[in-house]
């Protein structure tokens, strides 16, 4: 039985959209790499922010030993461009309708990746540190009816992907479509346990690079 893991490159300390000409070789090798992760059934989703927070990707392993093996190979750790952080992750909900991939050959237009215009959002939400070892029954109520707020966005195909980083003073994680980002803040901000102040949210815009199946 496979198991989920998220791995984080941190984008806020390099300016790295300043340099997309210097690291066009370095980002097609990246997206390849990324795309034949999801060849070979590995691939849940890759994607990355377009205000530099951070680029995610979401794996499934038969074990932590072969997601730090992936980590390590991504050609973005081998250059050591950016911080990179491994977590435990339980992809809740995967939306398995096909979406508008990046292309992977030379001639793909890089500074078209990291353009503002999008339909496309990360949201997180963020509980305190300890959430994960000390919520309440009452927190767990209210996680409840989040699971299902989130849920009637993906049952009307908006939300691709949700799901919890499963360790102490991390966030959950949401991929969903809108059509602005008045919207995307809209939906974050009534999210249940957003408005019972269990989490708070914020959201980025977003473009996917790769969309799996969990």
């Amino acid at each position: 039985m496979s198991k989920e893991f998220i791995y984080l490159f941190n984008l806020s300390e390099v300016n790295f959209t300043n340099s997309l000409e210097v690291n066009k070789y370095l980002i097609i090798q990246h997206l390849v790499y990324l795309k034949n992760l999801k060849n070979n059934d590995n691939l849940i989703l890759a994607g990355t922010t377009l205000n530099e927070f951070c680029e995610i990707i979401i794996v499934k392993c038969k074990d932590r030993e072969q997601a730090e093996e992936i980590v390590d190979n991504d050609p973005y750790t081998k250059k050591n461009i950016f911080p990179v952080s491994l977590f435990d992750f339980r992809a809740s909900l995967v939306l398995n309708e096909p979406v508008e991939e990046v292309e992977t050959e030379k001639g793909v237009n890089i500074k078209s990746l990291y353009k503002t215009s999008t339909n496309q959002y990360l949201g997180t939400v963020t509980p305190r540190p300890t959430f994960i070892n000390d919520v309440t029954e009452e927190e767990n109520k209210v996680m409840g009816i989040h699971f299902q707020y989130l849920k009637s966005r993906y049952d009307k195909k908006k939300l691709f992907l949700a799901g919890p980083i499963l360790e102490e003073g991390t966030f959950g994680v949401s991929v969903f479509s809108a059509e602005s980002l008045d919207e995307a803040n809209q939906f974050q901000k009534q999210d249940p346990a957003v408005m019972a102040g269990i989490m708070e949210s914020k959201v980025h815009p977003f473009r996917i690079f790769f969309l799996g199946t969990k």
